[in-house]
């Protein structure tokens, strides 16, 4: 049976750290991670927040290269960019030990990750990747498929469920909608960034199990939304 770590690393165990020290007030979540043979990653990442101080930040990060903005909505924007294979981070990790990134959210106080692992003997090699690149990180919580207080069988969080479930009463997704963001946000007492991570983190997670998506890692696809 698979795992799923809870894992809490510093800005520069990632990348961009010096992009989110000079955008302080912006919030980074990676949708998906695309490896290349040559080490390079391709990260697709959407960016909440002050999206003019992010772009000039990250134009001078040497994490990052080629930052290319591919969908804009509202305050928050769609990248994709690449980590130079020079660059060793918890993502090469995730990569070069077989996992999957679930999902991962950075800002300047540092990222906090979900990484699945098919097997479970991957997680103590991804413990001696990091430790052998000086790659920071601390193991939050590590959890079995199915146990309590997982994600339930759709993949799904209780708190990605309760927001799905407080939008489709609302009617937010009438067409036209019944309901705002800000209105579902409002009644479940959080930000309207909130809501937005948490109902698109939903809806990726029941699109990637009822329709059984393809590791990231496997190939590139066409971003979505």
């Amino acid at each position: 049976m698979s795992v799923v770590a809870e894992v809490a690393v510093p800005a520069n165990s990632v990348a961009m750290a010096e992009t989110l020290a000079a955008a302080p007030e912006t919030v980074v979540e990676i949708e998906r991670v695309v490896a290349h043979p040559d080490g390079r990653l391709t990260p697709y990442f959407w960016v909440h927040g002050d999206l003019d101080a992010f772009e000039s930040a990250v134009t001078d990060d040497p994490t990052i290269d080629e930052a290319t903005r591919l969908d804009t909505h509202e305050a928050e924007a769609l990248y994709r960019a690449e980590w130079p294979g020079r660059v060793k981070s918890v993502a090469n990790a995730v990569v070069e030990t077989g996992g999957t990134l679930v999902s991962a959210t950075g800002q300047r106080g540092g990222w906090e990750l979900r990484i699945r692992f098919e097997d479970p003997d991957q997680l103590p090699a991804f413990s001696t990747y990091c430790e052998r690149h000086d790659v920071s990180y601390e193991v939050q919580r590590v959890y079995r498929s199915g146990e309590a207080g997982a994600p339930d069988r759709f993949g799904v969080t209780e708190k990605q469920r309760e927001a799905l479930v407080a939008a489709l009463d609302a009617g937010f997704y009438e067409v036209p909608p019944e309901a705002t963001m800000d209105e579902v946000a409002d009644e479940l007492d959080i930000s309207q960034q909130a809501l937005s991570k948490r109902l698109r983190r939903g809806h990726g997670n029941l699109v990637g199990d009822v329709f059984d998506a393809p590791d990231s890692t496997e190939g590139e696809r066409a971003p979505h939304r």
